[in-house]
């Protein structure tokens, strides 16, 4: 195996390894996810909707800023590096 094969496989095997974290990534932010509205559910009936809607787009709201964040700081970082 020379060297070039020997690059790709271990490109490889970071990109399945950073795919399967990304995976339980997800998967937990969704057990979270699932778990919370439950909890929002039980206290809905001293709660108005209105404030629920916007406790969740708020949570949505800031979920989504970081990521964007992420992103963009991951993508300053591959233009500066080229």
């Amino acid at each position: 195996m020379d060297m070039d094969q020997q690059n790709k496989f271990l490109y490889f095997l970071k990109f399945l390894y950073l795919f399967f974290l990304i995976y339980l990534l997800i998967k937990n932010i969704g057990i979270l996810l699932i778990k919370g509205v439950e909890k929002i559910s039980s206290i809905t009936s001293s709660m108005d909707s209105v404030v629920i809607v916007a406790i969740i787009t708020g949570g949505i709201s800031i979920v989504t800023v970081v990521i964007s964040s992420i992103v963009s700081k991951f993508i300053e970082y591959k233009q500066i590096r080229v």
